[in-house]
């Protein structure tokens, strides 16, 4: 297994459509094992294929050891080191939400947009169809945090950032916010 590059917003490649999978093979399995280690190595909950340059509709995310306190920030999130075991990596293929209700504000952020948070309004129900690593397809109800996670990830295959969920105000803020934090890190 290996440890993947995290492309960067303004990288272009973030506002693409990915095109869906059609085989699968030990190459996928073997790209969902490095995704779950690179999503892990980031202390991250969620990995879209675009993220680490792979056009591909496949996630993966990790949950399992997340708090689903909504009152716990994502910097307080973030500070927590998770012990990760991989046990609790699940791999999405094609994933299409098919039904929501509800609705959950939560705070976001991103690894391709490091250092940088926003409430995003999500489904706090959604149905998703996928396909597993075998091609089989499979229907699943999520709520909570796994839907937040899965609805943000989702987007990313299909070339939407959470920038692109907030108001233009806050979207103008953010922006501004992130290039400010890019400009600290080259010059250090």
């Amino acid at each position: 297994m290996s440890i993947l590059d995290i492309i960067l917003l303004p990288d272009e490649r973030l506002h693409q459509a990915s095109e869906p999978v059609t085989t699968f093979d030990a190459n996928l399995k073997k790209l969902a094992r490095d995704m779950g280690e690179t999503m892990h190595a980031a202390n991250g909950i969620g990995l879209a294929g675009v993220q680490v340059a792979v056009m591909k509709q496949i996630l993966v995310i990790d949950v399992n050891e997340v708090d689903d306190e909504e009152s716990e920030s994502v910097e307080e999130r973030k500070s927590k080191k998770r012990k990760r075991t991989g046990d609790g990596i699940e791999t999405y293929i094609n994933p299409k939400i098919t039904k929501t209700s509800g609705e959950i504000e939560y705070e976001e952020g991103c690894l391709s947009i490091p250092g940088v948070y926003s409430k995003v309004k999500r489904a706090r129900h959604i149905t998703v169809e996928y396909n597993d690593l075998d091609g089989n397809l499979i229907e699943e109800e999520a709520s909570g945090l796994k839907a937040i996670v899965l609805q943000h990830e989702i987007d990313h295959l299909n070339g939407v950032i959470f920038f692109d969920r907030v108001g233009p105000m806050q979207r103008m803020m953010l922006t501004t916010k992130y290039k400010k934090l890019s400009q600290q890190k080259e010059e250090d």
